[in-house]
């Protein structure tokens, strides 16, 4: 699935990324209380230390976010083994869509760390609690930023599927997938048939050669529809956080900008290695990548 490639790396090296953690760091470093001291200097923090300081606790967030989704899909990938499941009785599906329901919960996240990150860089003030699609878009012409808002909405477009699984797992109880919408009963009788003798009577086909066939289809099929959407998921982080770039050093003063010089040089090198979105322009073409879309 080369055509898929990204990972947290190549996300962390864009501009407001590579400039963020390296401010943070020089920052939490300064703050470091010193021998003897009884609480750090946290309240002598200048107005931008705390704007990055608290842009760098949502970047973590999302870079914890996206650690979970890829947690998820190499679970989904690379089962246990058979002999624990079966000890555990369940099922090959019933373990790919436990942590499907992962995936989509985090997935689903990372849309509203990008609503509290915006909330932070644009100074909107809207609580937490509150911080969602419609208080953000009532927003859109103080934040001017046409770039990021059709990254959001394509973001949410190509997406959508994931928050309605999300939603329907924590409504209805029960995540589904249709990939597995044909073999799923065949599973489950067999489940069923291995502790009651004589149910295999019932199944008039060869189980063993129908499940293995169809399973391992299902399962490409499955896990491919997810690696698309992950691939969404971690280009439309990349190209967000990237269109915040000009913002961020919008709002730092030239006092910030000076005290820490040798900090902002280090980042820009470091970003310099994984340019994303050279022309802002065109979304899509960041890292030449064009996003795949696909019915998860």
């Amino acid at each position: 699935m080369d055509n898929y490639k990204i990972t947290i790396d190549d996300v962390s090296k864009t501009v407001f990324a590579s400039t963020c953690l390296h401010l943070a760091g020089s920052i939490l470093t300064g703050m470091r209380r010193k021998e003897g001291d009884a609480k750090d200097n946290r309240d002598l923090l200048s107005d931008d230390e705390k704007i990055i300081l608290k842009s760098y606790k949502v970047l973590s967030s999302i870079y914890d976010t996206l650690s979970r989704i890829d947690m998820s899909c190499a679970f989904m990938k690379q089962s246990c083994g058979k002999h624990i499941l079966d000890r555990l009785q369940i099922n090959i599906i019933d373990y790919s869509l436990y942590h499907y329901e992962m995936f989509c919960y985090k997935v689903s996240t990372l849309r509203d760390l990008y609503f509290k990150l915006i909330n932070i860089l644009y100074d909107l003030k809207i609580p937490n609690q509150y911080c969602k699609w419609n208080r953000i878009s009532e927003k859109r012409e103080k934040i001017n930023n046409e770039f990021l808002f059709s990254l959001l909405e394509d973001n949410r477009n190509y997406l959508k599927i994931i928050n309605v699984r999300r939603n329907g797992t924590a409504h209805d109880g029960k995540t589904e997938h249709g990939a597995f919408d044909e073999i799923s009963p065949y599973v489950t009788f067999t489940m069923y048939a291995d502790k009651m003798p004589g149910l295999d009577d019932c199944m008039n086909i060869n189980r063993n050669y129908y499940l293995q066939y169809r399973l391992k289809e299902s399962r490409k099929n499955f896990q491919k529809e997810v690696e698309i959407c992950r691939y969404n998921a971690f280009i439309y982080a990349r190209c967000i956080l990237c269109s915040l770039s000009d913002r961020f050093f919008e709002i730092l003063s030239n006092e910030t900008k000076s005290k820490y010089k040798d900090s902002l040089e280090k980042a820009l090198l470091s970003s310099m290695e994984g340019m994303v979105c050279e022309n802002l322009k065109y979304p899509h073409n960041c890292m030449n990548a064009r996003i795949k879309n696909g019915e998860f």
